[in-house]
Formats: structure tokens, sequence, C-alpha cells
């Protein structure tokens, strides 16, 4: 399916109207798609009892079950590309909360499913009534984004975006099953929870059960750059993203910070060799933009809001071309050390990188997490603005743990 229609709906969307409209059109894409699915599988059930009876035949042939494999293979692949396609509306669907919601509001708003996934939307029982409440909700006005047409929202099925602010919407029908309601009860909690962390930016834990605070990871806090949109490489990403044929492009666009675009299947491990850092035996840290197109951090914004042409990213979104990063990890320290914070070695694990940082005024230590450099890792920004509030942030917290100790202990 080619993307290029949604994503320039997404782009001229602005207006309530104008964001519902779009949201119509995602959801019509998706109504297509499940309906193509659907009907693989029903395909593929029926192939793989044909191959099971004919493979306990007396008579089988070896070439024929190999054929019945061939066919399977091919529309459990044509289901992945429909998967794929599935994630990349909905990575459009992230563009239009990323442009209302503030991105730590999202970070909250995107614990909830907690690796589950999202199904049908069109298997839902209460899809009408959501489409009747959006609708409503509009028509007054105000904005409406459907969840489920979304990575980054996970908590209700609906957003609200009015002048009062934000109100989250869990629609249900009334003749709900009885077993449903424990699933019932959990979602208001962790719409409460949610709710509670946005209208306060704090939560009061006391009353909340510690299953409920752990399938929702609170966001840490958020330092805030005042900086414009020269932290992005917005030229240098569009330079990368124009291939030809089967080569790859590798742009430099700073010291310790490489994009990499090339043609579907032709990324080769060896590329990262042959970049030019000026030095040898560094750690590298490696950024693939499907992470994210596919809803992993979905907190992170996207790439459609920041003028790029619509016809470039129609050929991200669409796998036709694949972009990458990898940033040096010795140019992050030395660019720490420049901005007043002492890094010690990268330290891997399998929750994450981190490092170990202090400060030279102090003798405190707290640990950095690498996740700070993921919009780096997704070209959304430059390494440079990267670490100019990593670094922030560190002497802030450091500062207050030190405030802290003194009127602890003033001796």
């Amino acid at each position: 399916m080619d993307l290029l229609r949604f994503i320039s709906a997404a782009q001229q969307s602005h207006s309530p109207e104008e964001l519902w409209s779009t949201q119509k059109l995602l959801l019509e894409a998706h109504r297509h798609i499940e309906k193509i699915i659907r009907k693989r599988r029903t395909v593929s059930l029926r192939i793989k009892n044909e191959k099971l009876k004919y493979s306990r035949s007396p008579t089988r042939s070896i070439d024929r079950i190999h054929r019945f494999d061939s066919v399977i293979n091919s529309l459990e692949h044509s289901e992945a590309r429909c998967r794929s396609t599935q994630a990349a509306l909905r990575y459009v669907g992230d563009s239009l909360c990323h442009r209302l919601v503030p991105e730590h509001h999202l970070s909250a708003l995107s614990r909830g499913r907690a690796g589950s996934g999202v199904g049908f939307i069109f298997d839902k029982d209460g899809l009408e009534l959501e489409l009747e409440c959006a609708q409503a909700i509009v028509d007054r006005g105000n904005y409406a984004i459907l969840a489920d047409l979304t990575h980054c929202l996970t908590i209700a099925d609906i957003l609200s975006i009015t002048p009062n602010g934000m109100h989250l919407i869990e629609c249900k029908k009334s003749n709900s099953k009885q077993s449903s309601l424990p699933r019932l009860n959990r979602q208001d909690k962790r719409a409460k929870i949610i709710s509670e962390l946005l209208t306060n930016e704090t939560i009061d834990v006391s009353t909340a059960q510690r299953e409920e605070l752990g399938l929702h990871t609170l966001p840490s806090h958020f330092v805030e750059s005042n900086r414009s949109n020269d932290k992005y490489h917005i030229s240098d990403f569009i330079e990368a993203c124009s291939v030809s044929g089967l080569r790859a492009n590798v742009i430099i666009p700073e010291q310790g910070l490489a994009y990499i675009a090339c043609a579907e299947g032709a990324f080769t491990g060896d590329i990262a060799s042959r970049i030019p850092w000026g030095h040898s035996g560094s750690q590298l840290l490696f950024g693939w933009l499907n992470e994210r197109i596919s809803g992993s951090r979905p907190y992170i914004p996207t790439l459609l809001n920041l003028g790029i042409p619509a016809p470039l990213l129609n050929e991200v979104l669409t796998d036709r071309i694949a972009f990458f990063t990898i940033i040096d990890v010795s140019t992050i320290q030395t660019g720490l050390q420049a901005r007043g914070v002492e890094a010690g070695p990268l330290l891997t694990r399998e929750d994450g990188c981190w490092w170990d940082v202090t400060t030279p005024k102090t003798r405190l230590t707290v640990k950095l997490s690498a996740r700070r450099l993921e919009a780096v890792s997704y070209g959304l920004m430059s390494l440079s603005s990267a670490l100019d509030i990593m670094a922030e942030l560190v002497c802030t917290s450091l500062d207050g743990l030190l405030s802290k100790a003194k009127a602890e202990d003033p001796v």
C-alpha cells in the first residue's frame, strides 16, 4: 500500500476537523488491511490442513509437500508485510498526537499495553460508540484522537484535547460481560494513575498497588530544551535518504554521528568500519528508524512534523529505504566532559546501557542512561543538542542531591 496519501493528509491537518478527517482515512486503510489479513489466514489454514492430510497419505510426494510449504510461506510473508503497513499507518497516527501533546505526557500515555500489541480494530464491540464519541467531541470544536490508530496512546480509547486540558475516555457498551469487570476495573485504575500524573506532574503512590505502578513505568523527570528546529539535521537526513540503486549513502552531519540510508536489503555490517571516525576501536551505538516505525519507543516524535517531503517519507515508511544511525561512544564521553560532566565507560545490561557520571564540584555519582540518545538514533536530534540536554540533566540532578545531602548533614 502506498502511504503517500496518508502522510500528506497528516502533514496538512491542523484543525480538529482536519485531524478527524485524516483519522477516518487511516481507519479505512486499517479496514482494508484487516480484510486482507483475514483472507490470508483463512487460505493459509486451509492449505495447512490439506498439507497435513496429504502428508499422511502413503502416496505422498516430497516435492508436493515442499510446494505446500512454499505457498504457506508466501502467505505468511504477505501477512507480515500487511502488519508492517499497519505499523507505518500507526506511525502516521503518532504524528497527530505529537503535534498536540508534549513528549513527556506521551511518555506516560504510551505505557499501558506493555508489549501486548494491538488486535484488529474492527473486532472491537465498542468501535461504533468510539466513533460517535469522537465525532461529538470534534463537533464541539475540540480534538479527538483514537488510540487504536496510534502506537503512543495505550491508555483508554480516545484522547480528547480541549481548552481545559486533556481527557482520557474509555468507551464500553452497557452489556459488557461480568467476566470482563476485573479488566475494566484495572483499566479504570490505570487511567486514574495517568490522569493524576498528567494533571499534577506527580502521583500519590500510597493508594496505588505495586503491580499497577510496575505496569505503568512512570517517566522520569524531563529537562526540556528551548532550542529551535536547528537541532535537527533535516537536510542531512534528506540527503542520506536520496538513495538510488543498491548502494548505501553515508552522511556525517557532525563529529561522532553518521547517517546511513540504503535500498531495502542493501545494508551490510562492514559499512560502519568504513566510516572515517578518526580513530579505531571505539564502541558504537546503532539505531534503526524502522524500530520506531514499528512501535518501539512511541514517545519519541515522528519525522512527519519536520517539513521533510512526503514522497521521501513514503519511501522510508514503506521500507523501500532503510535508515540507520551510528553514534561514536568516545565522542559522547568527550562531549560530556567539555560540558563539565565526567563519564565513565559505557556499561551494558539486559535492560539497557548507561554511564556512571559525576561533576568536578560533587563527589556524587548518578547513572546516565543511553536512552537520552534515542531521538538522535532516529535522526530527530543532533548529537550536540542531545549532549547539551544530558549535561544539563546531570548537573541539575547532582546539584539537587548535593543540596539535599548538605541540608541533612550541614557539618
